[in-house]
């Protein structure tokens, strides 16, 4: 499968990001050796293209230039530059993941034989919250993911079509993935979140988003996932 990981960070000085982002950029070099692997600059005022330089080696480096830089106008100015049809599997990072080694192996082997109607997975295994009910397990490809009633934007996996069907993104700030995945369960289509990716930032939130506080921890074992 053809494979585009993508990345994106905004003002990672300023936001005392820079080990987090350079984290992000190294464990998903290797995560994703053989994927075309691109860094979305959302539009940084800070220097952290000069940051880039140095830690980009061997990604594609492009800039959002408009006015709004949510995360959500990010996502959308980053799928822009893609050529969706070059491609079967799109991946989209935060810029404070730590990538496991094999999940690019895992997320493609899934993906050869998920059904149709999984529209939206995360590489994310998330807390219990009230909005991500555990709706079961789904093995496919020797892979066993979690269906969930949400799949977090911080380390988003999709097939294009995903993209052609619920593209582009509000671009109000927190809310782009909220709303993408009440949008996927009207369909009645299915999330599928796998423990591939750690997610480091929290409590060092550019959004301010301190929303783990309120997470329970996840009986991983529960669903044989441990």
């Amino acid at each position: 499968m053809r494979v585009a990981f993508g990345v994106l960070t905004f003002n990672a000085l300023d936001f005392g990001r820079v080990d987090l982002l350079t984290e992000t950029l190294s464990s998903g070099a290797t995560a994703f050796s053989t994927a075309d692997r691109f860094v979305l600059d959302n539009g940084s005022s800070d220097g952290t293209q000069d940051v880039l330089r140095e830690a980009a080696v061997g990604y594609r480096v492009v800039r959002n230039h408009g006015s709004v830089r949510s995360p959500g106008a990010g996502r959308n100015v980053l799928l822009s530059h893609l050529d969706l049809d070059a491609y079967d599997l799109v991946v989209v990072s935060d810029d404070d993941m730590r990538w496991h080694p094999d999940a690019q192996a895992k997320l493609v082997a899934f993906f050869r034989d998920a059904p149709e109607d999984v529209a939206l997975c995360s590489a994310y295994l998330e807390p219990d919250w009230a909005h991500n009910t555990v709706r079961g397990v789904i093995d496919c490809g020797s892979v066993r993911g979690l269906v969930r009633d949400n799949a977090p934007a911080c380390a988003w996996a999709f097939r294009p079509s995903f993209w052609r069907a619920f593209g582009p993104l509000l671009e109000e700030p927190k809310c782009e993935d909220t709303d993408a995945c009440k949008r996927v369960l009207k369909a009645g289509q299915r999330m599928v979140q796998f423990d591939l990716a750690e997610h480091l930032g929290w409590g060092n939130s550019s959004l301010g988003n301190a929303s783990i506080l309120s997470g329970k921890p996840l009986d991983k074992a529960a669903w044989g996932l441990a």
